[in-house]
Parts: C-alpha cells; sequence; structure tokens
C-alpha cells in the first residue's frame, strides 16, 4: 500500500489583529517531499508517529508539505495560497496512492477561508478521487 502523507496545522485566534504569515510557519515546521520522513522519522510528534506506524504497518508514503505554525492570527491570503497550492500540486504526483493522510488542526481561520480544513478535505477529496 501507498499513502500521500501531508498537513497544515494553524490555531487562529480571529481576534489577533495580526496575520500568520510564512514566516510563522518557517518557525515552525514547514518541510516538503522526503524532507519530512529525514525530519520526523523516529520523533515524539504526530508526523513522527505517522511515519512510524506507516513503516511498521509495511505502508510506501509519498511525502508531500507539513507545515505547522505556533497558535496566531488568521493565515493571510499568500500564505493560505502557497500552502494549499503546494499541498494540491503534490498530491497530483502521487495519483498512483492508496490513500491520503492529512493533518489538519481544525481550527485554522485564513484571511480567504472562515473554512480552510474544509476547504482543504473537500479539494483533496475532489482531486484524489478521480484516481
Amino acid at each position: 500500500m501507498k499513502f500521500a502523507l501531508g498537513g497544515i496545522g494553524l490555531e487562529s485566534n480571529t481576534f489577533c489583529p495580526r496575520m500568520t504569515t510564512l514566516d510563522h510557519f518557517k518557525n515552525g515546521y514547514l518541510g516538503f517531499g522526503r524532507d519530512i520522513i529525514l525530519d520526523s522519522k523516529g520523533s515524539n510528534w504526530f508526523i513522527g508517529g505517522f511515519i512510524d506506524a506507516a513503516d511498521e504497518l509495511g505502508v510506501e508514503l509519498h511525502p508531500t508539505v507539513v507545515a505547522v505554525a505556533n497558535p496566531y492570527g488568521p493565515a493571510d491570503a499568500e500564505t493560505f495560497n502557497y500552502l494549499t497550492g503546494e499541498l494540491y500540486e503534490r498530491l497530483e504526483k502521487a495519483k498512483d496512492t492508496d490513500g491520503v493522510v492529512l493533518y489538519l488542526h481544525g481550527e485554522m481561520v485564513a484571511e480567504n477561508s472562515l473554512d480552510p480544513e474544509g476547504e482543504i478535505l473537500q479539494r483533496v477529496k475532489d482531486k484524489m478521487s478521480k484516481y
């Protein structure tokens, strides 16, 4: 079995007057492709757990993008569009997978989306159900 692996995690506070930018994700964790495996395998955070469980089960992972920032204001539109664009583009290359392991925090708000996680899930479902 082969699964795509990715995620975008941000806990947004809509009362915070400042936007979360790409720099906030760079200061948290921002990884692409095989670097996600190299950075996270054997670690004690959730992505490491996904990777270790996949290894134990003999599941091959196709890592896409993982972006995690500390709690802050809503993601600005440029950052949200960049991160989701990277995710969707990399998922397109993973079309031969059997499924997707996707980390989403559940409390993100973006300047251009009040339900970013719902939007991401719908687009991933639409994109991957073609295959």
